[in-house]
């Protein structure tokens, strides 16, 4: 299951990166990232909202999810949902599209999470990671994998500010 994980995020990447993009600004990511539930101040348009931590790397730092939607899957104990998702670095925010499904008999997960832009560094960021793993009894754990490739300077230094909030569904793309 990982290495078709890795090769679905590699094919995806190689579609979907932008034609300007070069090697050395893209950077592989393999590492876990471990979610927890929280109600308070979670304006999530469902109510699932997720804080948690991606352990030092190229998006180390602290996590901050919001489920913009959850629908029945199309098996009996599938559930699907989309959310935005945000990694706040050292070196700026990566703010994350998140579309995946829960077994809800097992707990196993499985996201794809396109990277649609940030701050800092990040600034007109894109990539596309893959998240697995398990539904705890308080959040989630499991890996979190892929590619990000972060703009090139002067396309960073012409963009406007990105919105970094994931707390509202009212500014989704």
């Amino acid at each position: 299951m990982r290495l078709l994980s890795t090769a679905v995020t590699t094919l995806a990447v190689c579609l979907l990166a932008p034609p300007g993009a070069r090697a050395d600004e893209c950077r592989d990511v393999d590492t876990t990232i471990v979610t927890t539930f929280f109600v308070a101040g979670c304006r999530s348009p469902v109510g699932i909202c997720t804080k948690g931590e991606v352990p030092p790397g190229p998006l180390g730092g602290p996590t901050l999810f919001s489920a913009l939607s959850v629908t029945p899957g199309a098996l009996p104990d599938m559930i699907d949902y989309t959310g935005k998702l945000v990694i706040k670095t050292r070196s700026g925010n990566v703010r994350i599209r998140d579309r995946g499904f829960v077994n809800g008999a097992t707990g196993h997960y499985f996201e794809f999470q396109q990277v649609v832009g940030g701050t800092g560094k990040y600034k007109g960021a894109t990539g596309m990671l893959t998240s697995q793993g398990r539904m705890t009894p308080t959040g989630f754990s499991g890996s979190l994998s892929g590619v990000i490739c972060r703009a090139h300077r002067k396309d960073r230094d012409h963009e406007e500010d990105d919105d970094d909030s994931v707390d509202r569904g009212d500014d989704d793309e």
